[in-house]
C-alpha cells in the first residue's frame, strides 16, 4: 500500500514537472515555476504537500543549486523529503536557511583560499625584498601592509 502511494505521488510529481518544463529542457526555471503556480491544478497539487503558493517560491529557492533552474531529480528528491512531514512549511524554512548558510560557507571558503594565496605572495615578496622592506599589496578594497 505504501509503495503504491509513493509511486502515485512520484507520478504526480513527474506530471507537475513536465507541465512546468514548458521549453522541454529537462529543467524548470524560476519563470516556468512561477507560471505553473498560477494554474489551479498546481495549487491543488501543492495543497496535497501542505504547501501554500508562497511556500512554493521558497521551495524553488531550496531546490535550486544556484543555477536558476531545478532538475527533475532535484525536484523529486525535495518533494519526497517534504511528503508526510507534519510541518512541511517549517521544514522548507529550515532547509532554505541551511542552503543559504551552506552557500555563505562556500563563499567564505573561497575568500579564505584567496587570502591564503595573497599571504603566500606577501611571504614570497618579503623574502625577495628583505624582511624589513615595506611591501603593499592591494586586493579589492583591502590593503595589506608588510
Amino acid at each position: 500500500e505504501r509503495m503504491r502511494e509513493r509511486s502515485e505521488f512520484q507520478t504526480k510529481l513527474a506530471e507537475f514537472f513536465l507541465e512546468a518544463d514548458v521549453d522541454g529542457s529537462g529543467c524548470v526555471s524560476r519563470d516556468e515555476f512561477q507560471v505553473i503556480l498560477k494554474d489551479k491544478n498546481a495549487a491543488s497539487f501543492l495543497d496535497s504537500l501542505d504547501l501554500q503558493v508562497s511556500d512554493a517560491h521558497r521551495l524553488f529557492d531550496l531546490l535550486d543549486d544556484g543555477s536558476g533552474q531545478v532538475t527533475y531529480q532535484e525536484f523529486l528528491d525535495g518533494c519526497m523529503r517534504l511528503k508526510g512531514q507534519a510541518r512541511s512549511q517549517d521544514v522548507i524554512s529550515i532547509l532554505h536557511e541551511q542552503t543559504k548558510i551552506s552557500r555563505r560557507c562556500l563563499d567564505m571558503q573561497k575568500s579564505m583560499e584567496q587570502l591564503q594565496n595573497l599571504l603566500g605572495q606577501v611571504l614570497v615578496a618579503r623574502s625577495e625584498t628583505g624582511a624589513d622592506a615595506g611591501v603593499t599589496f592591494r586586493r579589492q578594497d583591502t590593503n595589506f601592509y608588510v
